[in-house]
């Protein structure tokens, strides 16, 4: 009895390594991307509109992919869709670091491709497999996605300027961490060979029809717009406002740091109520008070704002996570839940930065824009409101 106790230990403390160690490939490996744009462009001769696709294209394939990534793992099994898809993940990081405009965008779509099934069904298999320490676990999976995630926008530069490496070989560096995942993963094929034996969903109550449903996607759309509104501008508006190049990249770095302990910390909480209504309407708050500093031309303000911005962006995503499991029954429930929220909510983050540009080129200043986004969090404060109900989708 106590070896099949300790056995089991193991079991689960495998798994939780090896969902940690996909985790971390599931942002660094895009957001390593933009701080190299520049050097991208220089060395194989690429125009700014392929460059600006290049963000783009990653976005398209989680909303595409989100919805079949549950119909795919209902044939293979969660643990082989996952185990397949770092092995893509893997080919795709080394063609994108070959230096050739087609290998970029062909290695891009891979990697993209990768990163939506994982995205996918990781929270699914959570929901699974550790259905009574859902928020631990989903705390654990957000720091680790988003740390990752984080310290790749900081490194990736440097890696490639001050060390010589090159774009190329800056972005060949997270292949290391893919063949982490890739071999973290192994055991899991081992122990589950089989697809999940999951009824299907009467098409009347299609996850598409469910009212909450909607209310946990569009939640999850307007957080993800906000968050890829702010990377893709706010050091454009931080220089406008006088701060030096550095400086706002420095002050976008601090906004993912303030983010980070957030992902972690408010699962657990969520997890512990009935209700998510209170979280939700205070990271509304939160994230209002934030943008609103940014209207204000002191630097102190700002940088207070920015933090405030980092504290609700970490609440609103690690909220957003917790939804896929919290609002549903089971495994299946969860996958088709956060494959539906993704397609919808990265939809939303990728046309977000293109229209407050274009706000910004109408109006030659960023109020508009600004007030766009403050309509954007109080949204969100009122879909998290309602998404936070003591209910399931139906």
């Amino acid at each position: 009895m106590r070896e099949r106790v300790q056995e089991k230990s193991v079991e689960v403390t495998v798994l939780l390594l090896g969902i940690i160690f996909v985790a971390t490939n599931l942002r660094a490996p895009l957001t390593a991307v933009g701080p190299l744009t520049g050097l991208t462009k220089d060395n194989i001769g690429i125009s700014g509109t392929i460059a600006g696709f290049l963000t783009t294209i990653p976005l398209l394939a989680f909303a595409i992919l989100s919805p079949v990534a549950p119909k795919i793992a209902e044939k293979l099994s969660l643990e082989y869709t996952i185990g397949y898809s770092t092995i893509v993940l893997v080919i795709g990081l080394f063609i994108r670091s070959i230096p050739q405009t087609s290998t970029l965008l062909f290695g891009t779509i891979l990697v993209g491709s990768a990163i939506a099934m994982c995205n996918v069904l990781i929270p699914s298999l959570i929901k699974r497999e550790f259905n009574h320490r859902l928020g631990l676990i989903t705390g654990i999976y957000s720091i680790s996605m988003n740390l990752c995630r984080a310290i790749a926008s900081g490194v990736s530069f440097p890696l490639a300027n001050n060390l010589n490496l090159g774009w190329n070989n800056s972005l060949r560096i997270w292949l290391i961490l893919a063949l982490i995942a890739c071999i973290a993963w192994i055991p899991q094929l081992k122990r589950h060979d089989k697809p999940d034996k999951i009824e299907e969903l009467p098409i009347e109550n299609s996850i598409w029809h469910s009212k909450t449903a909607w209310q946990v996607t569009i939640f999850m759309g307007l957080q993800s717009l906000v968050f890829y509104v702010l990377v893709a501008w706010l050091p454009e508006m931080l220089i406008q406002k006088g701060f030096t190049a550095e400086q706002a990249g420095y002050l976008l770095s601090m906004m993912q740091l303030f983010l980070l302990p957030f992902t972690f910390i408010i699962p657990i909480i969520a997890g512990r109520v009935k209700r998510q209504s209170k979280i939700a309407i205070n990271t509304s708050i939160l994230m209002c008070l934030g943008i609103s500093g940014l209207f204000i031309n002191n630097t102190i303000i700002i940088i207070i704002g920015i933090a405030f911005i980092g504290i609700s962006g970490g609440c609103a995503f690690g909220l957003s996570m917790m939804f896929f499991n919290l609002k549903t029954r089971n495994a299946r429930e969860g996958a088709e839940l956060s494959g539906m929220a993704q397609s919808i909510g990265y939809l939303l983050a990728a046309i977000g930065p293109t229209l407050f540009g274009f706000m910004h080129d109408m109006t030659h200043n960023w109020n508009v824009s600004l007030i766009i986004l403050i309509v954007t969090a109080i949204l969100l404060g009122g879909f998290g409101f309602f998404a936070g109900e003591d209910n399931y989708i139906n």
